[in-house]
């Protein structure tokens, strides 16, 4: 629709009310555009942080969960053995704060039987790799949290702008429009041609919903 204006505008150049609207309206394009792209940015940083470090710490904690529910189970210590969880399906559905707590736990276990668990193949190396990966884990968190508050303030940031410039469209262009219905049929019907095209008419919030579930 603003390629269209831009394309007559010879024709209105001289109105100062459609020029003062459609400039409003033209400078909340960029403005969407920026929203849409940080919110794409914000999007793939916080589901690439998380399921990266969160699979290598599944997998770590599976990989030394079992080696120290075999060390309880030969000893017959029935109380570690209890504590221990060595389930892959369990692991991958806690929430980040209990996967974290079960790293920890697993880390001091392995360390306070460390000199039984030696023959099981558990080391100081293998405990210093959970415990790192859990660190990092954790500070990713923080990171992800801040990524995805980023999102939800660009996400608000965005409903504004289009709500500023579908009211822009409704309660102006689509008034000033009507000045050339007669005078200049063909640009009025180019505009209304492309107005139906860009989904602006209803626009609303179902295509801003739309937006937003196409950068995710």
């Amino acid at each position: 629709m603003s390629a269209v204006c831009e394309s007559n505008a010879e024709l209105w150049q001289d109105n100062e009310v459609f020029v003062a609207d459609f400039q409003r309206f033209k400078s909340k394009i960029p403005k969407i555009e920026v929203c849409r792209d940080q919110m794409r940015i914000e999007n793939i940083i916080t589901d690439s942080i998380k399921s990266f470090d969160r699979v290598e710490l599944e997998e770590m904690a599976f990989y030394l969960s079992g080696k120290i529910l075999q060390f309880a189970k030969e000893s017959g210590n029935q109380l570690l053995y209890a504590e221990i969880r060595n389930n892959r399906d369990i692991l991958s559905n806690t929430t980040d704060i209990e996967l974290i707590e079960i790293c920890n736990g697993l880390a001091n276990h392995a360390s306070t039987n460390l000199s039984k668990l030696m023959d099981y193949g558990v080391n100081n190396d293998i405990i210093a790799e959970i415990q790192q990966l859990t660190s990092y884990y954790f500070v990713n968190m923080g990171k992800a949290k801040s990524s995805h508050a980023k999102y939800k303030t660009t996400e608000e940031l965005l409903r504004k702008h289009i709500k500023d410039a579908d009211d822009l469209l409704r309660n102006k262009l689509d008034n000033d429009i009507e000045f050339y219905k007669n005078s200049d049929p063909e640009f009025y019907g180019q505009f209304k041609t492309a107005r139906i095209v860009i989904g602006l008419e209803p626009y609303t919030m179902l295509e801003m919903k739309k937006m937003v579930g196409a950068i995710n």
